[in-house]
């Protein structure tokens, strides 16, 4: 049986994979049209990571805050 910890590593692998693909896909048709690959490119990738670093970490933090209540009792 996988365990949950590699099931969640595996999902966060799959989105921020999706976000870089989507990206330089669309860098790629700006770039037929500007000519400019590698210059957006490296920040797309960066901003893609991050992001997804900034809301594991606000989830980690509330999670820790709130301890493990569940969403309905604040709804």
């Amino acid at each position: 049986m996988v365990n949950n910890k590699i099931i969640f590593i595996l999902i966060w692998a799959f989105i921020i994979g999706c976000l870089l693909i989507g990206g330089y896909l669309g860098i790629y048709i700006i770039g037929k049209e500007t000519g400019e690959y590698n210059d957006l490119a490296i920040p797309m990738a960066v901003g893609s990571i991050l992001g997804i670093i900034i809301y594991l970490f606000f989830s980690k933090w509330n999670k820790k805050r709130n301890g493990n209540v569940p969403r309905d009792v604040f709804l």
